[in-house]
């Protein structure tokens, strides 16, 4: 899985999901949660297509918030091996 691809698809999936970023010209490093750009419902949502689209499993009630903050810090919740479905 490359890192970049991942960061592109993050970014895919909040102008598909959130129709008002698509004037926002999104970045790897665009700061969604201190911009006002993330709530905590998107949040969630992201969440469950992440899951879906790289078979990891996350716990919402124990995900540091702030691994929301941009599309670069919300890959590495992909890459990280304590969210990997076993099996």
């Amino acid at each position: 899985m490359n890192p970049n691809d991942v960061v592109q698809n993050i970014i895919r999936i909040l102008r598909t999901e959130f129709p008002v970023l698509l004037d926002i010209d999104l970045k790897p490093d665009t700061a969604l949660l201190s911009n006002g750009l993330l709530d905590s419902f998107a949040m969630v949502t992201l969440l469950a297509s992440l899951e879906q689209d790289y078979a990891i499993n996350v716990d919402a009630d124990t995900l540091d918030v702030m691994l929301f903050e941009t599309p670069n810090s919300i890959a590495s919740i992909v890459f990280d091996p304590k969210y990997h479905m076993k099996g």
